[in-house]
């Protein structure tokens, strides 16, 4: 969805940008089951990830 009309750069952004939520919203489902400390440092990592590739789009798309 977030990758028609952008280059191929942004579509490679795209990409990682909806990796990394996925990969969050899986840690987050995790630890609500099992809360495990390190599923928190996945979901952080994953947040971190998705504010810098988002970064990296808004630079791609100037």
């Amino acid at each position: 969805m977030l990758e028609q009309g952008v280059s191929p750069e942004a579509k490679s952004i795209c990409a990682a940008l909806e990796k990394s939520m996925s990969q969050g919203i899986s840690a987050w489902s995790e630890y609500n089951k099992n809360k495990a400390q390190g599923l928190l440092w996945e979901v952080q990592e994953s947040m971190l990830s998705f504010l810098t590739s988002q970064k990296q789009l808004l630079t791609a798309m100037n």
